[in-house]
């Protein structure tokens, strides 16, 4: 998914990314960890121009994988950003979501 978002005279393109971490012996005190630390360092990132949000966390405990994304204007923002909050990540991908609908 690509957003165009009006940013002071010009327009930003965001794309989302998915940080793939496989990590032996992740727990969800680990990842909420890493949680709170990427928001805070996105929100430091953007406040220095650097166009990331940070959307949350999926962890499959089973699998030992976390998936971390994000909204940004280019791959580097999330590498970046990714690394400064400590994510063990090993690649960082493009991704498009599907509308979400919660069926009844």
């Amino acid at each position: 998914m690509v957003i165009a978002a009006p940013r002071r005279n010009r327009v930003e393109t965001y794309a989302e990314y998915v940080v793939e971490c496989v990590w032996p012996g992740v727990s969800i005190a680990h990842v909420d960890v890493l949680d709170r630390r990427t928001r805070v360092i996105a929100r430091r990132e953007r406040r220095r121009g650097i166009p990331v949000h940070y959307l949350g966390s999926i962890l499959l405990p089973t699998d030992e994988v976390v998936f971390f994304q994000f909204l940004a204007g280019s791959a580097a923002a999330v590498v970046e950003t990714s690394a400064r909050a400590g994510i063990p990540f090993q690649r960082i991908v493009p991704a498009v979501r599907s509308p979400m609908e919660v069926t009844p």
